[in-house]
């Protein structure tokens, strides 16, 4: 683990930048999932008592409320990262989530201090973001964007899907964000994909957290607390088995070597090996 990881520096700038970020996801992301799960336009009411075939209306109700409800939460939370990642990515590298802290704390790019700091904005900030979204929405009787294990699944279900795609989320933030090959232009379209795919995944589940902080929020403000450890438990395991996983695909397995077959002990070296190996 680096030296860095050992810090009890804390920077404020950053800690303000993760609360704030933190907010304004929150209130996007759960704001999309509480306003499409209860639609009110009178557009969807009056295109259903033109169905005479009934058929037919199961049908639209699924492509009117369940579909779009999926599709556009998912869109706003793989959005809202890519934006809070444009605008704060370069102040405090954007990383609006407990378990993105955690395992950039265990790979050494992030110290103990700016960790714990961290950590404690981004459940804040979700919190100011729950109570924006309070304040905005009449529909608090419906939990705020709450997480919840869905009545088809067992709490088993919802831990393991939390591990995986929190296990994603972190791979490949390492993978990005972290390791220095990485091309530059994949870092902002990376937070878009992991967004949309893991909500894309896990919102039928249980509504999709990957990220305690996200959780904590609504879970306060609405107090509504079951089975909330598995919003905690889940993406903290998930981003602790990413580590061990980014140092496997990204570290050299052997010893780097010119094209004469010699080990390069410095590999500023290897541009002077070519040219001599070339000669």
């Amino acid at each position: 683990m680096k030296k860095t990881a050992f810090s009890m520096h804390v920077n404020l700038r950053h800690v303000v930048a993760e609360c704030i970020g933190m907010a304004l996801f929150v209130f996007v992301g759960t704001g999309a999932a509480v306003f499409f799960s209860d639609p009110k336009s009178t557009d969807f009411t009056n295109a259903a008592a033109m169905i005479s075939n009934t058929r037919l209306e199961p049908l639209f109700n699924v492509i009117t409320t369940n579909s779009s409800f999926g599709i556009v939460t998912a869109l706003a939370f793989g959005i809202g990262i890519v934006v809070s990642a444009f605008s704060i990515g370069h102040v405090s590298g954007c990383h609006l989530n407990p378990a993105v802290t955690v395992s950039l704390l265990l790979s050494g790019n992030c110290g103990i201090g700016q960790a714990i700091a961290n950590i404690v904005a981004q459940c804040g900030g979700a919190c100011i973001g729950s109570l924006l979204l309070w304040g905005t929405s009449d529909l608090r009787h419906a939990g705020l964007g709450a997480n919840s294990v869905g009545e088809a699944y067992t709490v088993g279900n919802a831990v393991l899907g939390e591990i995986v795609c929190t296990f994603i989320l972190c791979y490949v933030v390492h993978l990005t964000a972290v390791d220095k090959n990485s091309p530059p232009s994949t870092n902002g379209l990376a937070p878009l994909a992991i967004g949309f795919a893991g909500h894309s995944v896990l919102i039928p589940l249980d509504g999709c957290s990957i990220n305690p902080a996200r959780s904590f929020g609504p879970a306060l403000v609405a107090n509504r607390w079951k089975d909330f450890w598995v919003f905690v438990v889940g993406p903290i395991v998930g981003s602790i088995l990413s580590v061990p996983a980014f140092f496997l695909v990204s570290q050299p397995w052997e010893a780097q070597r010119d094209a004469k077959g010699r080990v390069i002990e410095n590999p500023e070296d290897v541009a002077a090996m070519k040219i001599e190996s070339a000669i």
